[in-house]
């Protein structure tokens, strides 16, 4: 195939592509589809969201609604883990966790933030980054 004729047939898809978008509504039955005029119908896409800080909820969020969350991602938590784990996380701020499958291999795990890998002197560790 010529660079002529895979540019003619890029370019034709393209085209297609610009002309009839994709709505993604062949995903419901006819039945099942939102009516366009209802109230509570959000559209996201149709808005910018540049200008919103990476870790913002959105406009809507307030304080309050910040601190409520934040008070049930802790009970969820302190659920998930344990009383005793989680005094230990709220102390220390992170909780170490040997690996079982890599002798030598400790993982901390840190409110908020990434998992810390952290390997013994002369233990590598299983991953290049």
């Amino acid at each position: 195939m010529s660079f002529a004729e895979t540019a003619r047939r890029l370019l034709d898809w393209l085209r297609e592509a610009w002309v009839v978008p994709d709505t993604g509504l062949d995903l419901f039955a006819d039945d099942d589809l939102p009516s366009l005029e209802e109230e509570g119908l959000e559209r996201p896409w149709r808005y910018r969201w540049d200008h919103l800080p990476k870790q913002s909820a959105g406009f809507g969020f307030t304080d309050r609604d910040y601190r409520a969350a934040r008070t049930r991602a802790e009970e969820i938590a302190r659920l998930t883990v344990g009383d005793e784990v989680w005094g230990r996380v709220k102390r220390s701020g992170h909780v170490d966790l040997p690996s079982r499958r890599y002798p030598g291999v400790t993982y901390r795990l840190r409110i908020g933030r990434r998992i810390e890998v952290r390997c013994e002197p002369g233990v590598q560790s299983p991953w290049r980054h």
